[in-house]
């Protein structure tokens, strides 16, 4: 499996709140690209850590377990704001997920995505290889991005701290990579 071209296209035909929940449905499953056995290394690195109760198997079912409440509550997301979208759009507006804002934030997600594919291909690998310092460092860039975006979403999408803290974890490993060369 290859990783994705583009973290996230916005269609054109789509209004903001339709671009900005479908955008949230989409996040678990490429965010997982960056750990998932299918396209990187992370297993072997995780696994380092086995002797501490640490394993790629307690991630991925803390992942899953994560998933699961996140896709909970967009979806209470959207029911509740099915009929109510102009009082979504303003608590959409509050966090900066409309319009120019919400172009901008797509635009550079999908530049830091783009420049960790970029790094995959250049090395020849890939794949996230977290052995490959040139693949850590877009990968550190776009977590730290990836941090900034989660901390305004789950102002309003409740479920997403799970989430957020597991992406903690593959940032800590990077770290740890970086920190070790």
């Amino acid at each position: 499996m290859t990783l994705k071209t583009t973290w996230f296209e916005l269609d054109s035909k789509k209004t903001d709140l339709e671009n900005f929940i479908t955008f949230l449905k989409e996040l678990p499953n490429t965010f997982q690209q960056v750990f998932s056995t299918d396209t990187s290394n992370f297993s072997d690195i995780i696994n380092r850590d086995k002797e501490a109760g640490i394993s790629f198997e307690l991630f991925s079912s803390a992942y899953e377990s994560a998933t699961t409440t996140f896709s909970t509550s967009v979806n209470e997301f959207e029911n509740r704001f099915q009929y109510e979208k102009i009082e979504a759009t303003n608590i959409l507006s509050n966090i900066g997920f409309v319009e120019d804002s919400l172009k901008l934030k797509i635009a550079l997600l999908n530049k830091l995505w783009t420049r960790l594919v970029n790094a995959t291909e250049i090395t020849g690998v890939l794949s996230v290889n977290y052995w490959v310092k040139k693949i850590m460092d877009a990968l550190k860039k776009l977590l730290k991005y990836l941090n900034s975006l989660l901390g305004s979403l789950s102002s309003i999408i409740s479920g997403l701290d799970p989430l957020k803290e597991l992406k903690e974890v593959v940032e800590n490993y990077v770290d740890d990579v970086l920190e070790n060369e």
